[in-house]
């Protein structure tokens, strides 16, 4: 994936007296996503992190810029080429899992949504049976299927977000902040359990976090967003990825 001077923008509203203007979100930003690799993102609050990645997704549209995957620019791409050709492959692992999980439907249904949806012609026996894969993919055990997302724990509740994400076996995941909210242990088995299923799938996996820590060591390059510009771009050496701490003081 190659992303080329990609740029969003928001009028800024008066507050205070002062005057509305533009407030660049993401700007002119370039950057290439190399197949197989763990790609970083980090930033403070505030750097662009997140809006980045939906324009990346086109979940929001940029102002200007072109997102090429396998040579195909998706900001030229209709809502239903997106829907049909691209979210199968591009898939994104959400912040707040409790947000993203429909607390009406049980865990077998929500993993079992994306499957009818991409793969149609299964049967729904094998969309009972995948989920349950989907699960044991995950760590978590078969009974969960009948749970809802309310009686699930934090940790649950991403693994539950993982599964769902590789039910249409994508080639790319990206993960936004999901660290976030799970203490040190949590944590490591989070990102142990990811890094093993990218060994498994072949994925390619772009990490987004504001925990440099974390992911300096996981990572194969680290892209360094400030006020929604890229200033930096680190590569992985013998101990991890060097990333400059001046960008966060």
């Amino acid at each position: 994936m190659r992303i080329e001077q990609l740029t969003k923008t928001y009028v800024k509203k008066s507050q205070n007296g002062e005057k509305p203007g533009i407030f660049h979100a993401i700007h002119n930003i370039s950057f290439e996503i190399n197949k197989g690799e763990i790609f970083g993102i980090v930033g403070l609050s505030g750097s662009g992190k997140t809006t980045l990645i939906r324009c990346i997704l086109q979940l929001t549209r940029p102002d200007s810029g072109a997102v090429l995957y396998n040579g195909e620019n998706l900001v030229n791409c209709s809502t239903e080429e997106l829907r049909t050709k691209i979210r199968p492959h591009l898939r994104k692992v959400y912040q707040h899992p409790e947000a993203a999980l429909n607390p009406g439907l049980m865990v077998e249904k929500i993993l079992s949504q994306p499957i009818e949806l991409y793969r149609p012609g299964i049967s729904a026996a094998e969309i009972k049976t995948e989920a349950g894969h989907l699960l044991a993919h995950v760590g978590l055990p078969l009974e969960y299927k009948t749970k809802y997302p309310y009686q699930l724990s934090g940790g649950e509740k991403r693994r539950v977000a993982l599964a769902r994400a590789l039910a249409t076996n994508p080639e790319m995941l990206f993960a936004d902040e999901p660290f976030a909210g799970l203490d040190k242990a949590l944590q490591f088995r989070m990102l142990k359990l990811l890094m093993d299923i990218k060994k498994e799938r072949n994925l390619t996996i772009v990490m987004v976090s504001h925990d440099i820590d974390v992911i300096r060591h996981v990572c194969d390059r680290i892209l360094t967003l400030k006020d929604g510009k890229a200033v930096d771009m680190a590569v992985a050496g013998s101990r991890g990825v060097d990333v400059n701490m001046d960008h966060f003081r």
